[in-house]
């Protein structure tokens, strides 16, 4: 009598449980990524192919805007590749190419400034200064007759923080703690379709 008794108890907690790890689950769920892609496509035109997308840029964590306000600048990437599937092994890398920009502050100025190459886009606030990769349209991507549309191709379009370019205190720092990631999941599509 006595262990029909505990399972009731025993359904309880176990219900319990279960509900607790369904609300994180969902929670989990409806957290969005500080930097998401949201839509991309290669177009032609002039002998060309042209990169549009929209992104989204969310959130800056908290660390890196410390880091900005302090007047370490922060470099940035997009990247876009188009890989191979292949049946005997994962992906073979057709193309890729990076776009790489840089993120800063002035304190004296109270300015954001987004730097690419000689070109700066001076703004009042990070979301306003990295505008631009948010709305991207018509980035050369390369020429018509370096890849040839195939069906079997895969594109992959991110963007974030450029890793190889920040300094080696900082790396480190990134890749172990997760809350300063600022990545984009890789957006996946196919830009000839069959």
């Amino acid at each position: 009598m006595r262990c029909c008794a505990n399972t009731d108890a025993n359904r309880r907690r176990v219900l319990f449980t279960l509900g607790l790890i369904l609300a994180r689950g969902m929670a989990l769920a409806e957290e969005q990524d500080p930097i998401e892609v949201l839509r991309a496509q290669l177009r032609a035109s002039e002998g060309r192919w042209w990169l549009d997308a929209d992104t989204a840029w969310r959130a800056l964590p908290g660390p890196w805007e410390s880091l900005l306000r302090q007047g370490t600048a922060m470099p940035l990437k997009v990247e876009l590749a188009l890989l191979q599937p292949q049946w005997w092994w994962g992906e073979r890398m057709v193309w890729a190419k990076r776009w790489r920009f840089e993120l800063s502050y002035h304190l004296g100025w109270r300015q954001w400034r987004l730097r690419q190459g000689e070109s700066v886009r001076v703004a009042t606030s990070w979301q306003e200064a990295v505008a631009p990769l948010a709305h991207i349209r018509g980035w050369d991507a390369m020429a018509k007759d370096i890849v040839h549309p195939a069906s079997d191709l895969v594109a992959l379009l991110s963007c974030g923080v450029d890793d190889e370019r920040l300094s080696t205190t900082l790396r480190l720092a990134a890749t172990r703690d997760a809350s300063i990631v600022w990545q984009s999941r890789p957006f996946r599509w196919r830009p000839w379709p069959a």
